[in-house]
């Protein structure tokens, strides 16, 4: 796991840090919320520790703009705070954290949290994958890889498009195998796929 912990307190830094260590390496921002930014887009972190009260920016604001990002994958950010009325854990939530816990930390408390966002997280990187081979399948062939049919459409659209606009010349060039049918009828249709 790759924790980032941004927190302005070193104590309060440094205890978080113990209870994610186990098999993690974690990162730390201080000072300041906008490393904490930086931080996220330079490293693929797994989750994101977060106080709610830091110098520059609040936890608020850090997390609308961690969340806000396209850029960036899905990050779970537990915020971390001792403010803990009702008010203040929605103000959270609404603003992109996915979990509230507030100061004193209660640490065991803190890694089953953890691990729950964490299995969130897996669960997310997974769907993605599924639908990025999704997306994937849905413009190929699954025998020759190349576009699908339908796809190869749009793109001439755009591409005839682009060519209009620009005054360039557009060029197709298509391909038939004379006489394949036979190959297919004579060896089978395996033996045409490959």
């Amino acid at each position: 796991m790759r924790a980032l912990v941004i927190e302005d307190d070193p104590v309060s830094a440094r205890l978080i840090e113990t209870a994610l260590r186990g098999e993690s390496i974690v990162f730390e921002a201080t000072d300041r919320g906008e490393d904490g930014i930086e931080l996220a887009k330079l490293y693929d972190f797994d989750i994101i520790v977060l106080d709610l009260h830091l110098p520059d920016i609040d936890g608020y604001e850090i997390s609308r703009r961690i969340k806000g990002d396209e850029e960036l994958p899905f990050i779970p950010i537990i915020l971390v705070t001792a403010r803990d009325s009702t008010q203040d854990k929605v103000a959270g939530l609404d603003a992109g954290a996915d979990d509230y816990l507030t100061k004193p930390i209660n640490f065991p408390e803190l890694e089953a949290r953890v691990r729950s966002m964490l299995r969130i997280k897996r669960l997310q990187d997974e769907l993605e994958e599924k639908n990025r081979e999704l997306q994937r399948l849905s413009i190929s062939d699954g025998l020759t890889g190349l576009y699908n049919h339908r796809h190869i459409h749009g793109l001439l659209e755009e591409e005839y498009e682009r060519a209009v606009r620009g005054n360039h010349p557009l060029a197709l060039c298509m391909f038939d195998l004379d006489r394949f049918k036979s190959v297919n009828d004579t060896w089978g249709h395996p033996a045409g796929d490959r």
